[in-house]
């Protein structure tokens, strides 16, 4: 309530002709209410038009109180003179996501009217300006492969883990709702029920300050066994929201049925490979699914001269495209000779050979 002097007659005598609207804030919680901005207004078109007006709660408002405000609805560029009229009451969400909803309040036509509720500010709550931008969500992986959407949109299928770690950025220019984080997953043919996985504060790395509202945080999410993602075509969404709007990313991703394969061709390249002009020399494979995977590069005898082991999940040994560099030096720490290797790619587990490959060494 607004204090005892603030009262309707003295107002009208010390004010007339103008018309107040007078009120008080409350804080849901440990915010300071003092210095922000009430708005009155006819409808949230025309607050959006900028067919306001406006007060400072606390000492640098007309009140001059704390926690109150007194507003001069005749000084709008339209005055608000609808006698018998509902208005509205709110403090517009500031860049810290904090507001108060709106509340009714009708002139009655005595030079002065009092909001019958107090204003509670809270997070995430009152009006919402034109403009507002919400998170945006970047760098999503699938393990340590970053999803590549442009492919996606030429038709190429991005394969995934039945159970992947998904993990990416997420940036706002106001604070981020860390509790509004999550992850589903649905079954493009059905195959499974739709799936909804909170991010709790496990899964979220916030770069602030200690006492700081988070603006930028990775997130990082392992789909378990339990609700694993069914084989087929799916997508997946990431939802993150501030005190202003949400977003959703939606991926489009595959996971393969059958045994571990490679699907396609196995690439080396520079082809030919010269240590001394390129450095290190690259191996990739697209893989069905993860798996304990062996990579070999043999010589024209047949001499393994060049191992690689691999866990499933990891690079190497990840469902979709893997990425393997070489040094061109042998396991006997020698630098490989002039010529063309074999090189073979092994499921560990089977000892079952899965593809095979030529990588030539010019130097």
């Amino acid at each position: 309530m607004l204090v005892n002097w603030l009262t309707p007659a003295v107002l009208a005598q010390a004010y007339y002709p103008i018309y107040w609207v007078g009120g008080s804030v409350q804080a849901a919680g440990d915010i300071t209410v003092d210095g922000r901005q009430v708005a009155l207004y006819e409808s949230e078109e025309k607050r959006l038009a900028g067919y306001f007006v406006s007060d400072t709660v606390g000492a640098g408002g007309a009140s001059g109180q704390p926690g109150q405000f007194l507003i001069n609805a005749f000084a709008a560029e339209e005055p608000f003179a609808g006698i018998g009229l509902k208005y509205f009451v709110a403090i517009p969400r500031g860049s810290d996501g904090y507001g108060a909803a709106p509340v009714e309040v009708a002139l009655s036509g005595n030079g002065v009217d009092i909001v019958p509720t107090p204003l509670v500010l809270a997070y995430a709550t009152g009006p919402v300006e034109t403009g507002a931008q919400p998170p945006a969500i970047s760098d999503v992986r699938f393990g340590t492969r970053l999803y590549q959407r442009t492919l996606v949109e030429k038709g190429e299928k991005f394969i995934v883990s039945e159970t992947p770690k998904i993990s990416a950025k997420i940036e706002s220019a106001t604070p981020l709702d860390v509790n509004s984080f999550r992850i589903s997953a649905s079954s493009k043919s059905g195959a499974a029920s739709p799936q909804t996985y909170l991010l709790g504060a496990a899964d979220v790395t916030a770069k602030a300050a200690a006492g700081e509202p988070a603006r930028s945080v990775s997130v990082s999410y392992d789909i378990p066994p339990e609700t694993k993602l069914p084989e087929g075509d799916n997508e997946v969404a990431i939802t993150a929201a501030n005190a202003f709007a949400a977003t959703t990313e939606t991926l489009a991703v595959t996971v393969m049925g059958g045994p571990l394969q490679v699907i396609g061709p196995v690439l080396a390249f520079p082809a030919p490979f010269s240590v001394t002009k390129h450095g290190t020399a690259t191996i990739q494979y697209q893989l069905s699914r993860d798996g304990e995977i062996e990579l070999n590069l043999l010589s024209a005898a047949g001499r393994t001269i060049k191992s690689f082991a691999f866990q499933a999940g990891e690079e190497g040994g990840a469902a979709g495209y893997n990425k393997v560099s070489w040094n061109g030096v042998t396991n006997l720490g020698l630098k490989a000779g002039n010529a063309v290797y074999v090189g073979i790619v092994v499921a560990r587990r089977e000892g079952r050979t899965l593809a095979r490959f030529k990588l030539s060494v010019v130097d």
